[in-house]
């Protein structure tokens, strides 16, 4: 008497349209995901999503990892001269989840630079036991200025005096 009485078609084109908007959503979903793999958000993020790499012992280091430091570019005025320095900087570091820390301290190590190339002359910049000195002596600034960061290294990827 009162029966509702539907349609099967009807029925089966609402399942449908369901069907395919969960479809929809998951691929969208997906997608997401994909992306946010390929620019390395979980890495970012410190995020371990598929457990330690290969080689580790004890779970103790992730393996070295590098850090570039901003161009740093200094004049050296001397009296009857000047000297331009443009130095690009690379970090080693011991462990990944430490790059994170070490973004925060980049404006503290790129014055720390500053301050040690302006204080030199370019004689004091010439030959391998200059550059041993400087190597050592930036190494010694940035552990002072981030005693919590393993740095191994200081690595000049460009050095270059005008």
């Amino acid at each position: 008497m009162g029966q509702d009485v539907s349609n099967p078609a009807d029925n089966r084109q609402q399942k449908a349209r369901g069907t395919y908007r969960i479809l929809i959503i998951i691929l969208i979903l997906l997608a997401l995901l994909a992306s946010a793999f390929l620019i390395g958000l979980p890495q970012q993020l410190g995020l371990r999503l598929f457990g330690t790499g290969i080689g580790n012992s004890g779970g103790q280091s992730d393996g070295l990892v590098y850090f570039d430091l901003p161009e740093a570019s200094v004049t050296i005025v001397e009296p009857n001269s000047y000297t331009v320095v443009n130095i690009f900087i690379t970090l080693e570091l011991e462990r990944q989840d430490q790059l994170l820390a070490v973004n925060t301290f980049v404006p503290h190590y790129l014055d720390a630079t500053y301050l040690l190339l302006s204080g030199l002359q370019r004689e004091q910049l010439q030959g391998g036991a200059a550059l041993s000195y400087l190597r050592q002596e930036l190494l010694f600034r940035y552990q002072k200025i981030s005693p919590d960061v393993e740095i191994r290294q200081v690595l000049f990827s460009s050095l270059n005096i005008q």
